[in-house]
């Protein structure tokens, strides 16, 4: 009510200024202003209507990008999943693979966890005597990828002794070469190391190390890992040589022991 009473004086005022030559500066200040005031209101709400649409917008944008942010967490957690499947389903093909070339009773297990001893490098598997499984029993994953051997067997589980363990200690050999064969041993927790390799075996880096039969409950060509690098003195009658694990035990969830006949 207040602003139409104001219009209405201004009206009143220009039109006595128009009728009234002495009043013309007065008319003309009077519109001048009035004008002006009108635009600077006109403006000045533009710019409030423009500032509130930006801030709709802004938050429009923002409830989007939180919606896009929680469908891509959901469609990561998938993939994840599905990527879990497919290695589970390639590792169950592997091991059938492995029984039916081989002929070997396998017996499957699920990963429960890693020994509670930090000075120890080793698995608990949730199968045990009942199942089965005894001390000194390999334990593969996919189409004989060697993990470790039983060390400990009770009921309902099993520790698995892994390579990299100080105390672990396994015949293995270069695939390709049989004349190629030493001891690989673990080495403070972290590498494998392979030792009394004839100084005449043909032995490189990138080749395949694997088990040679000879010890009871660990099949011959059980893979263990490829050759980092080679150490060997002229004057020394044995070379040595580093083993990169073919398996993280940190990735396995299931594994499968190689019982003994």
């Amino acid at each position: 009510m207040k602003k139409i009473r104001f219009a209405l004086i201004v009206v009143v005022l220009a039109a006595i200024f128009h009728f009234v030559p002495f009043f013309d500066p007065a008319e003309a200040w009077l519109v001048r202003g009035y004008l002006g005031a009108g635009s600077a209101i006109r403006s000045a709400a533009y710019r409030a209507g423009g500032s509130f649409e930006q801030v709709i917008a802004a938050g429009k944008i923002e409830k989007e990008n939180a919606a896009l942010k929680q469908q891509i967490a959901g469609l990561d957690q998938k993939m994840a999943a599905a990527g879990e499947l497919v290695a589970e389903n390639d590792s169950l093909k592997g091991l059938l693979n492995f029984k039916s070339r081989t002929d070997l009773a396998i017996i499957p297990c699920e990963v429960a966890g890693s020994d509670p001893d930090a000075t120890v490098k080793a698995l608990v598997i949730d199968c045990g005597s009942e199942s089965g499984v005894a001390v000194g029993d390999a334990v593969i994953v996919g189409d004989g990828t060697l993990v470790g051997k039983i060390e400990r067997v009770a009921a309902g589980r099993s520790t698995v002794l892994l390579p990299t363990d100080p105390r672990s200690a396994l015949a293995v050999m270069v695939g390709d070469h049989p004349e190629s064969n030493g001891v690989a041993r673990g080495e403070k927790g972290l590498v494998v190391a392979m030792t009394l390799i004839p100084q005449h075996a043909p032995i490189a880096v990138s080749d395949t190390i694997v088990t040679t039969g000879r010890e009871t409950g660990v099949p011959r060509g059980l893979v263990m890992g490829t050759i980092e690098s080679v150490t060997s003195a002229p004057s020394d009658p044995f070379m040595s040589a580093t083993i990169a694990p073919a398996v993280d035990p940190i990735d396995l969830t299931k594994v499968a022991v190689v019982r003994q006949e």
